[in-house]
């Protein structure tokens, strides 16, 4: 379980006039990259992210991610991702291991193929007198497969932050997503299933 904490003291705003929103809407930003080198010898340019599928529950899968509130509403408003989360999650992933030298020019040159089971995407948020509490977790097993389609392997990866915020805490939700998935990211090309899967593919 990977877990990370964002605090954001923003200033509280001023309530606007207008009509309250039936959801809100969040548009998604990229993950942060890592510094450092890049991959090397035969591992390098030798993975391709084939595809992903969402297996949540039907009640929790699609754009819903849960509720929200408002500053201009009391009651939650449903929390809805700007596309759809699974789609996201594979972008990022790919963009992720290009960063690393390790994503392929193509499908064709890769000798590892990832497909992704996305089981996890939401967010849930506790109302306080001064700070509200968003919990946002993402989880998601990437299954590590030859060109033929039989299975290497497989790591399960799990991200949790957690923001506490005075106001209407849209952009840290997207922010925070972003960066459980960063983590998430690291995680994986850390873990030993994926490694021994890479060395062996590659040797």
């Amino acid at each position: 379980m990977v877990h990370r904490t964002l605090v954001f003291a923003a200033a509280l705003a001023l309530a606007v006039g207008g009509c309250a929103p039936k959801a809100v809407l969040l548009t998604p930003v990229s993950a942060p990259l890592p510094e450092g080198a890049t991959a090397e010898g035969p591992t390098a340019w030798s993975l391709w992210v084939a595809s992903s599928q969402d297996v949540r529950p039907a009640d929790r899968s699609g754009r819903l991610l849960g509720t929200l509130y408002t500053r201009f509403e009391k009651t939650p408003q449903d929390a809805l991702w700007d596309g759809y989360p699974v789609d996201y999650l594979k972008a990022q992933l790919a963009r992720y291991l290009l960063h690393r030298g390790l994503e392929a020019s193509e499908a064709g040159r890769a000798r590892v193929h990832l497909a992704i089971d996305l089981e996890e995407f939401s967010v849930t948020e506790v109302p306080g007198p001064m700070w509200d509490e968003l919990t946002v977790k993402v989880g998601y097993t990437v299954r590590l497969n030859d060109p033929r389609g039989q299975e290497l392997g497989r790591v399960k990866l799990e991200g949790l932050s957690v923001v506490k915020t005075p106001m209407a805490p849209e952009r840290q939700v997207v922010t925070a997503f972003a960066d459980a998935l960063a983590d998430t990211f690291g995680a994986l090309t850390q873990s030993e299933t994926f490694q021994t899967v890479l060395r062996e593919a590659t040797r």
